[in-house]
């Protein structure tokens, strides 16, 4: 159990992953799931790439995740750059709710996320060069 707790806030796991096929693939095919090195991955993903940067698409997207999850897709795809870095805010919020209800572990689900791109920050500033600079020159990031 103290493993478990561990890896709640981590990342997928071969347990994790072997555990939610297991609660999910009784009636599919035999290609819903497949193993990619020692992760057991549901065949289809959920991206997270697309839309406006807005509430509305926000609240389609967690209702989109959730469902999704709950009808046994473990692999998510989002990244800092997608919709102003609110794709991974709701795909964080959307996974919080399901774990917090018992529906599901963290190290059930493979979320895909990219780094090294500096996104807006829930919407365009109004001079993106300034807020680039702030974020990456002025921070030390680069020079």
């Amino acid at each position: 159990m103290v493993s478990e707790l561990v890896a709640q806030r981590a990342y997928a796991t071969q347990a994790g992953t072997e555990r939610f096929v297991q609660r999910h693939s009784h009636g599919k095919s035999a290609d819903a799931y497949t193993k990619l090195e020692h992760l057991s991955l549901s065949s289809l993903g959920m991206g997270t790439y697309l839309g406006r940067a807005d509430d509305a698409v926000d609240a389609a997207y967690h209702l989109a995740i959730v469902e999704a999850v709950r009808r046994g897709v473990n692999v998510i795809d989002t990244a800092a750059n997608y919709r102003c870095q609110r794709s991974e805010t709701v795909v964080g919020k959307a996974l919080a709710e399901l774990m917090a209800s018992g529906e599901i572990f963290r190290s059930e689900v493979l979320v895909a996320s990219k780094a090294g791109f500096v996104g807006f920050d829930g919407a365009p500033p109004a001079d993106p060069m300034a807020y680039l600079r702030a974020r990456t020159v002025d921070a030390g990031l680069c020079a």
